[in-house]
């Protein structure tokens, strides 16, 4: 994540905006230390669904145990015309 001292952001909007656009976010930090998070609208819709998704504990245990069977190599990779 990128941080910027917010005084230079005005400086080099449109830079800043690809640099969002290339790494997700990017920190904007003010005079005073306080942070922001800038982040492109593809990302913030990422966020929402995440939280909307985990926001169900039956489906958020889902999931979880997708996850660990990922991470215990427990899948079988399928195209899908083979569904």
């Amino acid at each position: 994540m990128q941080v910027i001292d917010l005084q230079h952001s005005t400086q080099d909007l449109d830079g800043i905006l690809n640099q969002v656009q290339k790494q997700d976010t990017t920190l904007l930090v003010n005079a005073v230390g306080e942070e922001f998070v800038l982040m492109s609208k593809k990302e913030w819709d990422s966020w929402q669904e995440t939280l909307y998704l985990m926001s169900n504990p039956v489906n958020a245990a889902r999931v979880r145990e997708g996850i660990r069977q990922i991470k215990a190599g427990q899948t079988i990779e399928k195209k899908l015309h083979e569904l």
